[in-house]
């Protein structure tokens, strides 16, 4: 990924002698965009395949994909993003394109009427591109044993979300290393290396039925 990265942001090398200085051409740059350009102007084909030849079956296939189209686009619309460009981006750049698909129930619990009709509380779905970076999973039989993700977060976004999960005297500007590991049934959290307690639990089960990642692999 490093490599990629330095052929990505055109990273001179470094040269023995004093008196010269190696560039790289800007190819591997404008190859990389223009993948992005072409993708970004495209719509993402949803399909949901029927359970049976039914009538009513290929109505609800239907009905999901329309749902589904619509969903994605209040991701973008919400998260002010370009999801399609940046999965462009990681299959062009990483060669392996990472989304999870989070439940928020915080969405359905705080609805409200409003004439009439429920209005949801935020998106009740959230579409998250990640980088492959900082994923690493394992697979057993073409199914996924576990996937674990660290990346960097604030410290005071982390205690908004959890109350007592770090010192009192951290800083809340700092940057704390935060690790979640998901396997088919459990989930734990960790920040800076130790256990998240959510609900009393350091590992606590899930719902989804799934580990909710979707992985798609592409070519350099």
């Amino acid at each position: 990924f490093a490599a990629m990265d330095d052929l990505y942001d055109a990273k001179p090398a470094a040269a023995n002698d004093p008196h010269v200085q190696l560039v790289k051409m800007p190819l591997s740059t404008n190859a990389i965009d223009l993948v992005i350009d072409l993708a970004s102007a495209q719509d993402i084909s949803i399909t949901v395949p029927a359970m049976s030849e039914h009538k009513k079956d290929i109505a609800l296939a239907d009905d999901s994909e329309t749902w589904l189209r619509a969903m994605l686009d209040a991701n973008q619309r919400t998260q002010h993003r370009n999801l399609t460009a940046e999965m462009a981006y990681l299959g062009a750049q990483r060669a392996l394109v990472v989304v999870r698909t989070l439940f928020r129930e915080a969405a359905i619990n705080d609805a409200e009427k409003v004439d009439g009709e429920t209005k949801l509380a935020g998106l009740p779905v959230l579409f998250q591109v990640r980088d492959p970076k900082y994923v690493v999973f394992d697979e057993d039989a073409g199914e996924l044993c576990y996937v674990a993700e660290r990346w960097a977060r604030k410290a005071r976004t982390l205690r908004s979300l959890y109350p007592g999960a770090l010192p009192d005297d951290l800083d809340g500007n700092s940057d704390v290393e935060w690790c979640e590991v998901w396997t088919p049934r459990h989930v734990a959290y960790y920040a800076n290396g130790l256990p998240v307690s959510v609900a009393g639990k350091d590992v606590r089960p899930h719902r989804y039925g799934c580990i909710p990642y979707a992985f798609g692999t592409a070519r350099t």
